[in-house]
C-alpha cells in the first residue's frame, strides 16, 4: 500500500499523512524539526502556528508538481485531511 500525504512542514519539508493532524485542521508540531507551534510567553499556553504547514491538497498544479517531483512520488499520493477546521 502506498503512502498518502496531506501536509508538508514549511520549515524542514517533512511530508505527513492526514493522521498527523488528528482532529485538528493541521498537525501541531513537526516530529522532525519541532516547528509548527510555540509556547506563548504571557500565558504559557501552546499556540499553533498556522503558517507552519502547507496543505498539499490546496496547492496549485505547478506547486504540487514540484513537491511530487522532489519527493519522487505521484501527486495521487496527496490527499485532503478531513479533520476539524
Amino acid at each position: 500500500m502506498s503512502e498518502k500525504y496531506a501536509f508538508k512542514c514549511a520549515s524542514c519539508g517533512r511530508l505527513e499523512g492526514p493522521e498527523a493532524a488528528g482532529d485538528r485542521a493541521l498537525p501541531l508540531k513537526c516530529r522532525v524539526c519541532g516547528k509548527g507551534a510555540h509556547f506563548d510567553s504571557d500565558s504559557g499556553l501552546l499556540v499553533q502556528d498556522d503558517d507552519g504547514w502547507i496543505v498539499l491538497a490546496e496547492l496549485s498544479e505547478t506547486e504540487a508538481d514540484k513537491i511530487a517531483k522532489f519527493h519522487a512520488i505521484s501527486k495521487g499520493a496527496f490527499v485532503r485531511h478531513g479533520g476539524k477546521s
